[in-house]
């Protein structure tokens, strides 16, 4: 699972954009030392280079690839910062649940202010066993298992694919030196595909936050091939 290290890059990334903007301030107390973690970033991936590649496993296609977020998906101010596959477990075999192929696709609207920057990470898992309610829950957890220290709500079913959840969480406040940094988590299914889609930024208003994650879920979910 890529979730806890795109969360981290996500976290880091604001934090530093918050060093940047209080370093000209005599007035203010240095901002923690934030340390940058190394992250494998992959060519954006065409749908066509995408057909010609073979997943992990040496068996299926990569399909997982063909179901990310385009640049044509996003609005207007948003660009695609990284794409790259899942680390598959080589030992999963059909009796058992596990993940036969994945890919992730992380995007940006390119602003800059701490209150500005939101980020939104895209996870497609397809696993061995059809999505349920149970299924998405243990998928969820295993992806994002940090979150489970930080405030999360949950929020109503959003109807998107199969089966759906969805959360909002805040990260503790003195977290972030320019805020409180949040947003929301839609987890969803449809056959053996599992997708989540994590939003995040430092806006004191992140409700349209959660208007455009749902949105980008929709187009998504369009997109599985189960």
């Amino acid at each position: 699972m890529n979730g806890m290290k795109k969360l981290y890059v996500s976290l880091v990334l604001l934090a530093l954009v918050g060093i940047i903007l209080v370093s000209g301030c005599t007035s203010t107390p240095p901002a923690p030392t934030v340390t940058p973690i190394t992250s494998k970033t992959t060519p954006v991936m065409t749908q066509a280079q995408a057909q010609q590649t073979t997943a992990p496993t040496g068996v299926l296609p990569a399909t997982a690839a063909l179901m990310g977020l385009q640049l044509s998906d996003l609005p207007k101010g948003f660009n695609i910062s990284h794409t790259g596959g899942a680390i598959i477990d080589t030992n999963c075999s059909s009796d058992k649940f596990c993940q036969v192929d994945g890919y992730s696709v992380s995007v940006d609207n390119g602003n800059r202010t701490p209150a500005g920057l939101i980020t939104i990470d895209q996870e497609i898992m397809v696993y061995t066993a059809p999505a349920n309610s149970s299924n998405l829950g243990l998928v969820f957890n295993e992806s994002y298992p940090e979150l489970s220290g930080w405030v999360t709500q949950v929020l109503p079913a959003p109807g998107i694919a199969n089966v759906s959840h969805a959360y909002r969480y805040t990260v503790p406040n003195g977290t972030m030196p320019a805020g409180t940094f949040g947003g929301y988590v839609i987890v969803f299914g449809n056959g053996k595909v599992y997708e989540i889609l994590k939003s995040g930024s430092n806006a004191p208003d992140k409700e349209q936050d959660y208007v455009l994650l749902k949105d980008l879920a929709g187009k998504a979910a369009a997109k599985i091939r189960s």
